[in-house]
């Protein structure tokens, strides 16, 4: 797919090293999605989308630490040992059961490299349905 899309050679040579990259870590993922995220991520910083203010009881914290604990290279054992957090906690952190601290999200987000400005790829809020 990669090599279909019309941009010049050494564009399509970076993001063609950069996928395969991305695969070591996440041997799942395919051309598509990789774009797919890769777009995405590009037009977030163009998009300024208003959102309506939130309550408390209406919203719902999710996460998509996961995927980002798959993309470093980590195991959650491994980012549980790095930060001295209770692995437990940290699975059910994860699993949507608990909603982290401040101190918890900035030293997860350390141990997977991730700059604090990119917090809402890892955390996000959502309408109660």
């Amino acid at each position: 797919m990669l090599n279909y899309l019309d941009l010049p050679d050494d564009m399509r040579k970076s993001l063609q090293n950069l996928y395969e990259k991305t695969k070591v870590h996440d041997p799942q993922i395919t051309e598509s999605r990789f774009l797919q995220v890769i777009i995405a991520q590009w037009l977030e910083m163009y998009v300024v989308a208003k959102q309506e203010p939130l309550h408390k009881n209406k919203a719902v914290l999710h996460n998509d630490l996961k995927m980002a604990i798959r993309i470093s290279g980590k195991t959650q054992r491994q980012i549980s040992q790095e930060t001295g957090i209770n692995y437990v906690y940290l699975s059910d952190v994860i699993r949507g059961k608990y909603e982290p601290g401040i101190a918890f999200v900035l030293l997860l987000m350390r141990a997977l490299n991730c700059p604090p400005a990119r917090l809402h790829d890892l955390f996000f809020l959502e309408p109660v349905p």
